[in-house]
């Protein structure tokens, strides 16, 4: 059910800034890179609609390619830059193939049923945007094995 009301306010966020072009995406693109001789590459998306909704609604996407599509994939956002290392902040939701591609796609998406809560504090797009985080995806057949990593927010210059 929760599945399902995610999707729902997913596609409405989406639909509603399709249909008013006064209202654009504001997206945050940070890029992935290759660790552990992977071949997988990628990005990461901070996404929120530009003027309709709240900077409280929002969503976290990743693409991977190069990857094999049977492998599962665990992504989590940590605390630091990879320099310096730290703990997982939050977890992203689960790895899914899109059809017809070679793309493999995580989708979080943040609202006031499921929020971005750090140390008791909930983030806000902005507060995500200036995050001093990095961000790493391991291959779930050796979840000890990084295959692809980056910086986000205030570590990316």
């Amino acid at each position: 059910m929760k599945k399902i009301i995610l999707l729902l306010l997913t596609a409405v966020v989406f639909c509603s800034s399709c249909n008013n072009d006064d209202d654009e995406a504001i997206i945050k693109e940070y890029t992935l890179l290759e660790t552990n001789d992977s071949g997988i590459s990628g990005s990461v998306f901070f996404v929120k609609s530009s003027s309709s909704f709240p900077d409280d609604i929002f969503s976290i996407k990743v693409h991977l390619t190069g990857n094999e599509t049977e492998t599962s994939y665990t992504a989590n956002i940590y605390n630091n830059s990879l320099s310096n290392g730290g703990d997982i902040a939050f977890p992203l939701d689960n790895f899914y193939e899109l059809e017809n591609s070679n793309l493999i796609v995580s989708s979080t998406f943040y609202h006031s049923l499921n929020q971005l809560i750090i140390e008791d504090d909930i983030l806000n797009y902005q507060q995500l945007i200036d995050f001093d985080g990095h961000i790493k995806i391991f291959n779930n057949e050796d979840p000890s094995i990084v295959v692809v990593e980056g910086n986000i927010g205030s570590n990316v210059k």
